[in-house]
């Protein structure tokens, strides 16, 4: 970690280039630097510079103090700005932000763009108790009138992402184009997006990959980022996957998450580089450390399954407890699903329900539907069939099938809403027409019995046969009751002991009893067989000889 002394030392490095910046070009422009007392700003000036390169420290800090006032009580802008400045970082100086904010606007009222830029981003900082964004609009645009160009660039992107102001891809495009002309990297990448998306001016991905690549010359990760993409995909470029890999990599490599998440994802699909789970895991983790939500929950994901690094179950809680923090939908699901089966963690169904209440807010269809699940058996909460119903609601109506039974079958038994037949019957070929089997049961037994409908044995054979015919046991033994005993179609005893045959060697009992009753001891070659198994099957407390899954 940066001691204070480095991060100070590396503020007034930073501002001593900005500062240099601008005084070549103000020279430039007007050929002279007016000042009330030149001596003394430069006095103080070479103590900062002194300072900043580690030599005699406390001396210089004395100095430059002492040197800046002189200058700045004689109304020197520049010398003005440098207080502020010291001010508000504590260099040589205890912080002092109203101080700061003193010495600032004197040299912004003398039109000093560097301190028109500061005053700017202190009140545009959301952390900060002078948080303004009119205000802050006021002094970027003053200093960007005076020609100051990070007060353009960050002008410009303002209005194009509608940062504190209304988004105006005029205006953005006004103050980017000015501050991109003049190398600023930040404004050359925000252009180079504009042209992108065809927001201000038409589409044009070639200018797009113009502005992005001189902003990507100045190591600028994001535009590194966005112009491999062009490459990737052939926008404005010749596709040329390799460059992008390269790009891709040159903006992980400064540091940027997305470029890292994404580096994750082509080595976990074998995508324009081989296929190799632990780098996978290693750019996953790199964007996880920056907290990148996506990455976070990935990382999670891989730990609790063992994808590309070893299975650590207690390491995956802790990255979906970030990543759920973070407000990661299925982040938070996943933790409440871990509390629920006591995987990695204790198993708590308090804290199941807590994170799936957060995931169900975010519109999580699956956390949705185990509160009803919850809700509907009592299960870390008190049992309470409307919010069940409700829980069971919101999911159904964004077609998740399980719900869509649930849904069904609660209308059917009147449980936490009004019975309703009809409903029942609508919910549950919602969820039969997903290949619900359970559901497909249902219906067959609702045209079977005539329950709200007219009999139909046509239709309960066809919903019957669906379920059937992907090995549900209900289905099956249905079907053999409907050939044995005529019930809707023609008597057939052998049909019947096929259909009953293929759900007993499934180990249900009602097919297995079946089939032993369809013959006498002395006939039946097979009754040995399915009579041990189903005595098996009997000892082990099962009582209910027609099981049928709600």
């Amino acid at each position: 970690m940066k001691s204070a002394l480095c991060v100070q030392k590396s503020n007034v490095r930073y501002f001593l280039r900005l500062w240099i910046g601008v005084e070549i070009f103000f020279t430039c422009k007007t050929g002279v630097a007016v000042c009330t007392d030149m001596y003394a700003f430069e006095q103080g000036r070479s103590a900062l510079y002194h300072f900043a390169s580690g030599e005699n420290i406390l001396e210089n800090k004395k100095n430059a103090l002492q040197y800046y006032r002189i200058s700045a009580n004689h109304g020197f802008s520049e010398a003005q700005c440098f207080l502020g400045f010291m001010y508000e970082k504590g260099f040589g100086v205890v912080k002092n932000k109203n101080k700061a904010m003193m010495w600032y606007k004197k040299a912004a009222m003398q039109e000093n763009s560097p301190a028109q830029f500061a005053l700017g981003e202190i009140y545009s900082n959301k952390c900060s108790i002078l948080y303004n964004m009119k205000e802050a609009l006021f002094w970027f645009e003053k200093a960007a009138e005076n020609d100051f160009i990070p007060a353009q660039s960050i002008l410009g992107t303002m209005y194009a992402r509608g940062y504190g102001v209304l988004r105006n891809n005029e205006k953005a495009l006004f103050w980017l184009k000015k501050a991109a002309e003049f190398s600023d990297a930040d404004a050359q990448e925000v252009l180079g997006f504009m042209y992108e998306m065809g927001f201000g001016e038409q589409q044009d991905f070639s200018q797009a990959a113009r502005w992005y690549k001189k902003a990507a010359e100045w190591e600028h990760a994001q535009a590194q980022y966005r112009l491999a993409w062009l490459y990737f995909k052939g926008h404005g470029v010749i596709q040329d996957k390799k460059q992008a890999k390269i790009l891709f990599e040159q903006s992980a490599n400064n540091g940027f998450a997305k470029a890292q998440y994404r580096l994750g994802w082509f080595y976990s699909d074998g995508h324009i580089v081989n296929q190799d789970e632990k780098q996978a895991q290693i750019w996953f983790e790199k964007a996880a450390q920056q907290a990148h939500v996506k990455a976070e929950y990935q990382v999670g994901l891989r730990y609790a399954s063992g994808c590309g690094v070893i299975k650590n179950e207690s390491e995956a809680i802790k990255w979906f407890e970030k990543a759920a923090n973070h407000g990661h939908a299925s982040a938070q699901y996943k933790l409440g699903y871990c509390y629920a089966m006591g995987m990695g963690v204790s198993q708590s169904n308090v804290k199941a329900m807590m994170w799936y209440k957060k995931a169900a807010e975010s519109d999580h269809t699956y956390a949705q539907y185990r509160l009803g699940e919850m809700y509907v058996v009592g299960m870390g909460v008190v049992q309470d069939d409307s919010k069940a119903f409700l829980y069971f609601n919101q999911a159904a109506k964004k077609g998740f099938a399980k719900a869509q039974y649930w849904l069904g079958y609660m209308h059917f038994k009147g449980y936490g809403t009004t019975k309703n037949l009809t409903q029942a019957i609508f919910w549950y070929e919602k969820a039969a027409t997903f290949g619900h089997q359970d559901a497909q049961c249902k219906l067959g037994d609702i045209y079977a019995n005539g329950d709200g409908v007219s009999k139909n044995k046509t239709l309960a054979l066809t919903w019957y046969r669906k379920a059937a015919d992907r090995d549900n046991v209900w289905a099956q033994c249905s079907i053999g009751d409907m050939y044995l005993n005529g019930d809707g179609v023609p008597k057939n005893k052998n049909l019947a002991l096929a259909w009953y045959k293929k759900a007993a060697v499934r180990q249900d009992i009602a097919a297995q009893f079946r089939i032993i009753s369809m013959y006498p001891k002395q006939h039946n070659e097979i009754q040995n067989d399915f009579l041990e198994k189903f005595l098996k099957t009997a000892k082990k407390g099962l009582s209910r000889v027609f099981p049928h899954n709600v």
